[in-house]
């Protein structure tokens, strides 16, 4: 991406957001994340709104290069964003410059501004309270507009994905220093939007990013299970066979999905090199046992480049493994399993699959929970990269659908989607609310809807 196509991208979103038919008054502007799963947990939340309120505008918006990049590589995202809005990269790590740099940042929070003030009501969405600039700022201009800036929660996964990420790092992140505005308006954000009532542990380490005394929480299930997402992922699902067979796949091919994780993702595994070397043992078994099976491989989007997968998959051969940029979820759903070399989020965020863990877990995992996947219960079956009759239980895993029959084997997921249904009206209503006022005395007080 060059500065002329962001440049031209940003003239034609201002356009889109300062012109237009009349009576489309309201903006949903969601900040998003460097991360990449903070747009996989917002775009079902903000394509079931635009369903619901077909007149209001979207716009996405995120400061990372890589991120909007690795977001547009993908066509289940990027089909999603042509039925929802616009999503915009307003960063600056294209600068040439350290003077082009602070014009670009300036640029960017000008515009924002902008959209803001135009709109009456705009409602803003960010991973974590508005406690620094410029979050702090937009979230007081669009209050100024009587509009209102909410935390819409980044992870879908339960409090036990963390279990071991607690052990080894032991302390919450520190508290950060609210900015003079947010101090000034004595709030951090006007509501709390979560998905499951297996969450509180992670929210609470979180609290260092802000405060959620005295505002209101909003529960609305599981996003991915929200009916316009699910139709999408549907109609993805068909469009990406669709683009197998044009490629040559026949048909009855069987089709595995892996997603090679990071390397220094071994922090919460027995030793350095565990990811590279379940992942090895793993995709040569799965070869061995399947010689005419294609595997899909999905990296996680900061490792594209890993030479441990690529060579690996260049070693057993393109009509073997392949790259595929398909969404997770697309991918979980063509595939007769899915494997896994580290506890990855997926397993743990009630998708439907068969999951196989071959996590190269320490002797404390062991102790905690037994030769388990740490997402047993979730889909995920649990067979030791490194045991001896690794090929044996794997071939078994593989091959035997019944292992993943066993009540067991979901009974946690289950039960979680359960309790607590996708269901949108909640936020709906929020949105649609008169905004309630708030005496400076309620801060600190604690007020938990569902």
């Amino acid at each position: 991406m060059n500065q002329n196509t962001i440049d031209t991208a940003g003239a034609i979103v201002t356009a889109h957001c300062l012109t237009g038919p009349k009576g489309r008054k309201r903006l949903l502007l969601f900040l998003i994340s460097p991360q990449i799963f903070d747009f996989d947990t917002f775009l079902p939340v903000a394509m079931t709104l635009k369903s619901a309120h077909p007149e209001w505008r979207v716009l996405f918006v995120t400061f990372s290069k890589r991120n909007h990049e690795f977001i547009m590589s993908s066509p289940t995202h990027r089909s999603a964003i042509e039925k929802t809005g616009v999503f915009l990269y307003l960063g600056w790590d294209h600068a040439k410059s350290r003077l082009g740099g602070i014009a670009l940042r300036l640029r960017s929070v000008l515009m924002i501004c902008a959209w803001i003030l135009q709109y009456a009501r705009p409602a803003l969405f960010l991973q974590r309270p508005f406690l620094r600039a410029p979050y702090a700022w937009w979230y007081a201009l669009a209050r100024l507009r009587g509009g209102n800036g909410y935390v819409l929660w980044k992870s879908r996964s339960p409090d036990i994905v963390h279990h071991r990420l607690r052990q080894v790092r032991k302390e919450p992140p520190p508290k950060e220093v609210p900015s003079a505005v947010v101090r000034l308006m004595n709030r951090h954000c006007d509501a709390f939007i979560h998905f499951h009532d297996e969450q509180e542990e992670n929210i609470d380490w979180a609290s260092g990013f802000g405060s959620l005394d005295g505002v209101r929480r909003v529960k609305i299930g599981l996003p991915h299970y929200l009916k316009p997402w699910r139709d999408h992922v549907e109609e993805e699902v068909r469009l990406e066979q669709e683009k197998l067979a044009k490629d040559g796949v026949p048909k009855e091919t069987e089709l595995y999905c892996m997603f090679p994780a990071k390397p220094h993702s071994h922090e919460t595994l027995r030793k350095a090199g565990s990811i590279e070397e379940a992942f090895s043992t793993a995709l040569r078994v799965l070869c061995k046992l399947r010689p005419n099976a294609l595997v899909l491989c999905r990296p996680h989007p900061r490792i594209l480049n890993e030479p441990y997968f690529r060579e690996l998959m260049k070693e057993v051969g393109q009509d073997r493994a392949r790259l595929c940029f398909a969404h997770p979820e697309v991918l979980l759903a063509m595939s007769r399993r899915a494997i896994f070399n580290n506890p990855s989020n997926l397993m743990f965020s009630s998708f439907q699959g068969r999951f196989i863990d071959v996590s190269d877990y320490p002797d404390q995992h062991f102790e905690d929970f037994s030769a388990k996947s740490l997402a047993d219960g979730f889909g995920a079956v649990y067979v030791d990269p490194f045991s001896d009759d690794f090929e044996e239980r794997f071939a078994e895993v593989i091959e035997n659908d019944d292992v993943f029959g066993d009540l067991g084997v979901t009974e946690r997921r289950d039960q979680l989607i359960a309790r607590n249904p996708a269901d949108i009206e909640p936020l709906l209503d929020l949105l649609t609310a008169p905004r309630p006022h708030r005496s400076r005395s309620a801060v600190g007080t604690s007020e938990r809807s569902t």
